[in-house]
């Protein structure tokens, strides 16, 4: 029988029921408690890593530990301080994608004596070194949200989860893959179907959706010659040689009526890419045009911050909001939105 854990999972601001329902579905086991806070989840779970590795919408999965005291300076006592450093090297043992040699701590005041204390004895005790910046496991410390307890999290993964292997140039504007994975689930996207991202930038959501399911085709379309050369490194990059890739603008696509069963599409808004100004005729062709290639009944998951202009396109074009939710990505707040076809 597996030990049983206490872990949290940092979410997306606006992710955090979704988060939930992708927990639950690793066993009926699994315990979800409330955080108090908006971008994290608190559960119970069996010690099953490779079903934490398996998880798509989170940002980072920590062990979790909570004492009843007023200040850090109590975690130097022994037994709480045994209790952190059992999991530190239970974190190095089990961690989701790295081998720890050093570690580097979050928290608070982390230059006071109590951590420079607390520093010396975790190097002590798991024999891993401090590396204040660049340290293989991430130690957070901080007070509960109850205001009475402190908390320490200690990271599995070397870097987010949102942070991809394949990812070999940080785009300007790229979407971030974790909300990659949430546009995907909530399109309704099934086996088989055919997929076209128009807009597809570095290949965030090509590639994300090349690991999902098996679809019977990915197109991916780019009129950006430079941005279509980053896109097609990050392709290979990932080992995904199914996704077709087509210079081709998202206003004017050289598909038959009818090609594809969902679109996704990640839209220039006007602050990282492109211009506003022009997101009014932009929308309104695009949305056109992704009408024109997908079947009858076909959806459309996309992004984007400019609310007004995506109204008026969906509007024009005929399109029923099956679903919309604002998030987060990169500082913005932009919105999700789930359509599909008006009946004629």
């Amino acid at each position: 029988m597996k030990n049983v854990l206490l872990f949290t999972a940092d979410c997306l601001e606006g992710t955090k029921d979704l988060v939930e329902e992708e927990l639950k579905k690793l066993g009926p086991s699994l315990v979800i408690y409330e955080s108090g806070r908006d971008d994290s989840v608190v559960f119970c779970a069996e010690e099953d890593y490779s079903k934490l590795k398996s998880l798509k919408k989170v940002l980072a999965i920590y062990y979790l530990l909570c004492f009843p005291v007023k200040g850090p300076g109590n975690l130097l006592k022994a037994n709480y301080l045994a209790d952190i450093n059992l999991h530190i090297q239970k974190a190095v043992k089990n961690s989701l994608d790295f081998q720890a040699k050093t570690f580097r701590i979050n928290a608070p005041g982390d230059e006071s004596k109590t951590y420079y204390e607390l520093i010396e004895k975790i190097e002590h005790f798991t024999g891993l070194r401090f590396d204040k910046e660049g340290g293989d496991l991430l130690l957070r410390f901080r007070k509960h949200s109850s205001g009475t307890a402190w908390e320490v999290l200690i990271r599995l993964s070397s870097r987010l989860r949102s942070a991809r292997m394949w990812r070999e140039f940080n785009f300007k504007g790229a979407l971030n893959p974790v909300l990659a994975n949430i546009l995907y689930d909530l399109t309704g996207i099934k086996k088989g179907d055919r997929l076209i991202n128009v807009m597809s930038g570095s290949g965030t959501l090509l590639i994300e959706a090349g690991q999902r399911h098996k679809l019977s085709r990915i197109v991916g379309v780019e009129n950006n010659e430079e941005v279509l050369k980053i896109s097609e490194k990050h392709i290979r990059n990932a080992m995904l040689k199914e996704i077709e890739i087509f210079n081709m603008d998202a206003q004017l696509l050289e598909f038959p009526d009818g090609s594809f069963d969902v679109a996704l599409a990640d839209l220039p808004w006007g602050e990282n890419i492109g211009e506003r100004s022009q997101n009014e005729t932009l929308y309104t062709n695009t949305l056109k045009e992704l009408k024109r290639v997908l079947v009858p009944d076909g959806k459309i998951g996309l992004i984007t911050q400019d609310i007004r202009n995506i109204e008026h396109a969906i509007k024009t074009v005929g399109f029923t909001i099956l679903h919309r939710r604002k998030v987060y990505q990169g500082g913005f707040h932009p919105e999700i939105f789930i359509l599909r076809s008006n009946k004629i």
